[in-house]
């Protein structure tokens, strides 16, 4: 079974799981993917086909070397998945004489294959959206945009869509999350990608400014993975979350330190970059150099056992809201 979604009038395929006698064959799935990548016939014509109608294999993978007779002589089916996706169920055949008898039961299980597919989905999207929001609903100041395949927006909470509404900045094109100027358009499509395709269980989380007009200041974006690829399930979901330096959130720096474990300074270089603040703006405003803020920062790394500025800040903005100041 492939399932996957239309791009550029080609198949980009998201999970794929073939099994032979109940147990999962891996070099039918690679045959499989190698001849949807390989023949660029293929996917026009699996999309010429009727929907949920059974067709010969043959018809479709006319390439197919002869030590893949299975897939030839095998029957396929294709019909629409869940958020504009497309699902090919191939059943191989050894010798491709199929009976009446045979193709009217595929046929009829044709929708509780569907069926399944939408519930699967459905249930590891819900896992994955339950165990981020709670995380972040709690923080007025953060927009949170849970996103799809190819980043498609599934939620928006309040702030989130708040800050799409602004003029300039971020905007959402065909349910797809997008910047409005180009040059970062295509940036924020590459980091999507980086994190959404990635063959890491868990990848990286991946982080970007993105202009706004009337000089307002630019948004901070942090796009993280949400949950893990579902064996035989491989669509990935991320969570994007946009702060807006403009309304700074404020924290107190002291109590900062002591939740954290922080010098001052460090609680004070911590409480800045929450804010929006960057190295160069902190220098400043603190009195020190630059270097000496990185050397506060790398401590402070040190002390988390973390390697990026996004997952301080990230840890930062999580902490109980009683650590935030009225100034």
């Amino acid at each position: 079974m492939f399932i996957g979604e239309e791009v550029e009038d080609r198949l980009e395929i998201h999970s794929s799981s073939f099994h032979s006698y109940g147990r999962r064959c891996q070099s039918l799935e690679r045959a499989y993917v190698d001849l949807f990548h390989n023949d660029a016939d293929v996917w026009p014509r699996v999309r010429g086909l009727s929907k949920d109608r059974l067709t010969h294999a043959s018809e479709i993978f006319t390439n197919a070397a002869p030590r893949w007779n299975i897939i030839r002589n095998g029957l396929l089916v294709c019909f629409d998945g869940p958020e504009d996706s497309h699902v090919l169920w191939a059943i191989g055949g050894e010798q491709g004489d199929w009976k009446s008898d045979q193709t009217g039961l595929i046929e009829r299980l044709v929708p509780h294959v569907r069926h399944f597919v939408c519930v699967r989905q459905a249930l590891t999207s819900q896992a994955d959206l339950n165990c981020t929001l709670t995380e972040w609903l709690d923080s007025a100041e953060v927009g949170v945009i849970h996103l799809g395949s190819r980043g498609r927006v599934v939620w928006v909470s309040p702030r989130g869509r708040d800050l799409l509404q602004c003029e300039g900045g971020l905007q959402v094109c065909d349910g797809i999350l997008g910047a409005c100027l180009p040059a970062e358009n295509t940036r924020l499509k590459e980091l999507l990608q980086r994190v959404l395709q990635a063959e890491d269980k868990r990848p990286a989380n991946s982080w970007m400014t993105i202009s706004r007009s009337s000089g307002l200041p630019r948004l901070v974006l942090c796009v993280r993975p949400v949950g893990e690829c579902q064996p035989g399930f491989d669509i990935r979901r991320a969570v994007a979350l946009v702060l807006d330096p403009g309304s700074r959130v404020r924290i107190d720096a002291k109590l900062l330190a002591e939740e954290l474990g922080f010098t001052t300074r460090e609680g004070q270089v911590a409480a800045l970059l929450a804010e929006g603040r960057t190295v160069r703006e902190i220098a400043f405003s603190m009195g020190i150099k630059v270097s000496t803020v990185r050397w506060h920062v790398k401590g402070m790394f040190k002390k988390l056992a973390i390697v990026r500025q996004c997952d301080l800040i990230r840890l930062v903005l999580s902490l109980p809201a009683g650590l935030r100041a009225d100034r």
